[in-house]
């Protein structure tokens, strides 16, 4: 399963655009305009950023193991 794949199944319902999905939500408060709050905007994430956050989780964002 690609990246693309993997963020539409894990990621998308909490990280896609909109205010609805908190992830994005929680990510704009926390960044206030300095950041975007769609991680798909970022272009300084990153591989083993990720890895750790997925893996570890941060705040409300549950971990996510290798299985």
């Amino acid at each position: 399963m690609g990246g693309r794949a993997v963020y539409t199944k894990w990621c998308a319902a909490c990280h896609d655009p909109g205010v609805i999905h908190p992830g994005t939500n929680a990510l704009t408060v926390k960044y206030k305009g300095v950041k975007p709050g769609v991680l798909l905007e970022w272009k300084d994430l990153r591989p083993e950023t990720v890895k750790f956050l997925v893996r570890h989780g941060i705040s409300v964002m549950p971990q996510f193991r290798k299985t």
